[in-house]
């Protein structure tokens, strides 16, 4: 579950920036606050080897998009 939060997250950056033109500020400082928010959970919730919870999974989602986003920041987004 975690690596498909990672590839959905990586995906929809994707989107985010070469289909929808979106432009978040400060992605850095969200990039730093999500991973943040994902040590402090995994800190305070033992890991289950076959599963994981929503928020886990939302979470690792989030830092796995904002850091696609800053990678494809500076590319020329496609399909204008």
């Amino acid at each position: 579950m975690l690596d498909l939060a990672v590839g959905n997250g990586k995906s929809h950056a994707y989107v985010w920036h070469h289909w929808l033109h979106t432009d978040l500020d400060l992605l850095r400082v969200r990039k730093w606050r999500a991973d943040l928010r994902v040590a402090g959970y995994r800190l305070a919730n033992s890991p289950k080897e076959d599963a994981i919870a929503e928020r886990e999974y939302d979470l690792a989602y989030s830092a796995a998009f904002l850091a696609a986003l800053i990678a494809e920041k500076d590319t020329v987004p496609h399909y204008v």
